[in-house]
């Protein structure tokens, strides 16, 4: 039995870093069994109702209020963690500003400060179109963080940066590289001729690190915002971001990365690549293959995409992609499974990974279910059904809480669980290093796997690290601890998920 308690905070307002690393700390404390903070919109409650921990103080407040929530295994626990946040709170102060570092109260004061030509927007959704049009008539490119933009807003605020002669990146754009500087999550990779456009943030990041790893580097990766594919915007910043790598003397080689773009849309981008004059690979995730050309290559998974533009820059494959002795031991693991041992369970932190993933096993395996567009829609995303891979990045795990990319708490619980259930045949997980991410994921999952594993049944767990060596997290110390751990470590996702595929097919795929 568990208690449910809230509180409501009128007319309040913290920076959402602030709730988060709060919320982060509440889950840790001993007997709380989950915590969240956020605004009480209309769609955050919908948020909670799904998992349970709506209540009627949480119904009755406005889009002006901080709710705080707390599930707990007694209610003494629940009041003291209620108590402990606000406490919190109080306690970071106005500002949360380190030491030494100013605060600009304004787009002018912080140019004063900063002369730049980009400006990265992280705020509530409402109010991205205002102050990105404040951004566009002061000559700043864009990075539009935020998330839940009215796609009115977005085209507004895109079709003004062409006027304007600006690229505008987002909204719901997490990652980008320009000139060899990461912007949001992103990684450490060497220079190079290759510069990807991308409307998937960590599809972005799994490619230009593959490219790292096989020997080559990166001119830009410039994000589009998962919107901009959409009919009603009709890739702006895609297309002008093609433009601009066709216009680039140090780009040779141009990367799309996407889900499939509406039919109209598609064929725009094809007819801007074929007219780029570039040589282009392009991976509309989980579209059917294309026929291409001598200028435009199709691809199906970003593994392809990467090895293809390395090819098309004249470089040649290393044996990175390989992995021989993992694959050694995944034959082995196929011998320890028990008969009721059946399903994969993919519990990602990338929502492009688990879209990859989903779509790979359901080519070898079947039926998947995900909370993706990859396969079967799950009833209960809470809960796995058969094959399953389950992205816990999105809103519904993520409202009041951190990025499982961020804090892995959330994630961590659903792995235990799925290591309990009996008929999971094999686990199937993601790790993405970078900046701005947890800074040591591998000790975070062994944590984890250690709390999930049973002394009467095997688990095989299989794992791609998106990362390189150069990130704060340096990839192949990561790679062995993992590797320490009995986990099998694959360089990408999709090498990771034909290993799983193998597993669970009984060596039959």
């Amino acid at each position: 039995m568990s208690f449910v308690l809230t509180r409501v905070k009128k007319n309040a307002y913290y920076d959402s870093v602030r709730l988060m690393r709060v919320a982060t700390s509440l889950q840790a404390k001993a007997g709380v069994l989950d915590a969240a903070i956020i605004v009480g919109t209309e769609r955050n409650k919908e948020f909670l109702k799904d998992t349970n921990l709506l209540t009627d103080d949480i119904k009755s407040a406005s889009s002006n209020d901080l709710c705080f929530v707390v599930e707990a295994q007694s209610r003494e626990i629940g009041e003291q963690a209620l108590i402990m946040a606000e406490s919190m709170l109080e306690g970071m102060g106005s500002s949360g500003i380190p030491n030494g570092h100013k605060l600009a109260y304004s787009l002018e004061s912080a140019l004063e400060m900063l002369p730049a030509n980009l400006a990265l927007i992280s705020i509530p959704g409402m109010y991205v179109k205002r102050e990105a049009m404040k951004c566009l008539e002061r000559g700043l490119h864009l990075l539009i963080f935020s998330d839940n933009v009215p796609k009115a807003d977005e085209l507004a605020v895109k079709r003004r940066g062409m006027d304007l002669n600006l690229l505008v990146m987002g909204p719901d754009c997490g990652t980008a590289i320009i000139n060899n500087i990461a912007l949001g999550f992103a990684n450490a990779v060497r220079p190079g001729p290759i510069g990807l456009v991308g409307a998937s943030g960590t599809g972005l990041q799994e490619v230009t690190c593959l490219i790292d790893h096989l020997g080559l580097g990166i001119s830009h990766a410039i994000g589009t915002g998962s919107n901009d594919v959409s009919q009603e915007i009709g890739a702006i910043t895609m297309l002008r971001g093609i433009g601009m790598l066709a216009g680039d003397s140090r780009t040779k080689v141009i990367v799309i990365i996407s889900k499939p773009p509406s039919p109209q849309v598609a064929r725009k981008v094809i007819e801007t690549l074929q007219a780029c004059g570039k040589p282009s690979v392009v991976n509309f995730l989980g579209e059917p293959r294309r026929e291409g050309n001598h200028s435009i290559h199709f691809v199906d998974t970003m593994e392809e995409a990467a090895l293809t533009a390395l090819k098309l820059s004249g470089g040649t494959a290393s044996a990175f992609l390989d992995a021989p002795s993992s694959w050694e031991a995944v034959r082995k693991a196929v011998t320890r499974l028990a008969p009721e041992q059946k399903f994969v369970r993919g519990i990602f932190a990338g929502g492009t990974f688990t879209v990859e993933s989903g779509l790979i096993l359901s080519r070898q395996l079947g039926k998947i279910y995900t909370n993706t567009m990859a396969g079967e829609r799950l009833v209960d995303p809470l809960r796995s059904t058969g094959h399953a891979c389950v992205d816990l990045g999105d809103d519904l795990f993520t409202a009041g809480r951190p990025h499982p990319m961020l804090e892995p708490a959330v994630r961590n619980r659903r792995i235990v669980a799925e290591m309990h259930d009996p008929e999971t045949a094999v686990l199937l997980l993601d790790v993405v290093l970078g900046y701005g991410v947890h800074p040591d994921p591998a000790r975070e999952l062994l944590l984890a796997l250690d709390g999930g594993r049973s002394a009467d049944r095997y688990v095989p767990v299989v794992a791609s690290v998106c990362g390189t060596d150069r990130d704060p997290q340096n990839r192949s110390h990561q790679v062995a601890v993992l590797q320490g751990a009995g986990v099998f470590v694959f360089p990408s996702n999709a090498a990771a998920t034909r290993a799983a595929a193998f597993i669970a097919g009984r060596g039959r795929v």
